[in-house]
């Protein structure tokens, strides 16, 4: 069981790069003889979700807030006061997208929708790539799953 729980993953890794693969994770026939378990296959398509949630939000800051993400940058290697944190601001709206709000919170961006109150935190010195599992737990759990086609299609309020 092992070796076809890592051909799973190789195959799954190979896809993660392209969020247009996730539904052919699910549908690929040769998955039949290798299914992982669902509450694995779930946490890993999460995890590929949560992952370009963080490119995304890192290619927003980068596109958005060029000088800001330079400036904090630039002093990686020495201390940063508080005073030069406020100096270069330290929260705000992204420039052209009213309904996200960025903030600083030690060494994270982390980008905020106003009305959903989605939280995406991205490193500001590792970029997109780096998880840290505490973070994408409590993704996890702050996470409301989409209502299914046919409760939207009844108009079922979830």
């Amino acid at each position: 069981m092992q070796s076809e729980s890592l051909f799973a993953l190789r195959r799954i890794a190979r896809w993660a790069n392209d969020p247009n693969h996730t539904e052919q994770i699910a549908l690929d026939p040769r998955a039949e003889d290798v299914l992982l378990l669902p509450q694995t296959t779930w946490t890993l398509l999460a995890l590929m979700h949560y992952q370009q949630l963080k490119r995304w939000a890192w290619k927003m800051i980068k596109t958005h807030l060029p000088n800001f993400l330079a400036a904090v940058r630039s002093r990686s290697d020495t201390l940063v006061t508080i005073d030069e944190v406020l100096e270069v601001g330290s929260s705000g709206f992204l420039p052209g997208m009213p309904e996200w709000r960025f903030n600083l919170e030690g060494d994270s961006f982390v980008l905020t929708h106003r009305v959903t109150e989605e939280r995406i935190d991205v490193d500001v010195f590792s970029g997109p790539d780096v998880i840290e599992s505490q973070l994408f737990c409590d993704y996890l759990i702050r996470h409301r799953p989409p209502r299914s086609c046919r409760a939207a299609a009844l108009g079922v309020v979830s």
